[in-house]
This record gives structure tokens, sequence and C-alpha cells, in this order.
């Protein structure tokens, strides 16, 4: 009976730690993401689906079109993020929740998305958590 009781306290004590590796903080995954060069190549889904606008050669068409690669492991080039990403001390993360308890949801996918005021800037980068991981799986750069 007491080697029962022991199992199941042990197979409880497993599935905790098992369910707080799937929930890894986002905010926490997006300052190494951005801070450190080999953190963030081990989470990239390779090959990358990378879409960027480029000039248009044919001039009677449109200024800019969407051109889609795909980024291998040895063409990575590492991410830079905002500043703040570098912060040591008094640091902050902006936050939005779309309710008033501040619980952002149980989604498996994060859109981070850079849209710059007046200086056409729209990068957004496409987050998937895989196997409790968070995983870059798209970046799209629509700036001009």
């Amino acid at each position: 009976m007491k080697y029962r009781a022991l199992m199941v306290l042990l197979l409880c004590l497993c599935s905790l730690g098992a369910s707080a590796e799937a929930e890894e903080s986002f905010q926490i995954f997006l300052r190494s993401f951005f801070t450190d060069a080999q953190f963030q190549r081990q989470r990239v889904s390779f090959p990358l689906e990378w879409q960027q606008l480029v000039a248009n050669k044919d001039p009677a068409g449109e200024p800019f079109v969407m051109q889609t690669t795909r980024k291998t492991a040895t063409s990575w080039q590492h991410i830079q993020g905002p500043a703040f990403f570098d912060c040591k001390t008094d640091c902050y993360d902006v936050v939005t929740y779309d309710n008033f308890s501040r619980r952002g949801s149980q989604s498996k996918e994060r859109v981070l998305a850079f849209e710059g005021v007046d200086n056409g800037i729209q990068r957004a980068l496409y987050f998937r958590r895989i196997e409790g991981r968070w995983m870059l799986v798209r970046y799209v750069d629509e700036s001009t």
C-alpha cells in the first residue's frame, strides 16, 4: 500500500513538472530570444519561411512585391530586438490584454509585431509553442 501511495505521489509530481515546462512564459522566452544568439538559433524552426517586400523591377507595377524565401540554419543571422530587451535594471514589458482579468489566452501561437510610427516599419514574427517550447516559425517584413 505504501508503495502504491509513493508511486501515485511521484506520478503527480512528474505531471506537475511536465505541465510547468509546457507553460514556458512567452515574455521570458522573448528576452532570451533577442539577447542570446545561440538560444535564438535553437528556437527557430528551420527552414524558416521568410517574407519581405522587395523593389519591383517592373516599372509599370507596384513599387514593391512580396518575396518569399526559406532561411536555413547555416544562413541564419541573429535578429536584434528593441533595446529594452537588453535591459538589466528597471526593466518592463509592454503587455496588452484583451480582458480585464489581465490573463492571456492559452493559445499556442503568438505574433510579435513591430509597427513603426510614420517610418514605414512593419515586421511580424510568428511563434508557435511546439513540444512546450516557443519557436519562431515565420518572419514577415512589409517595411517600405
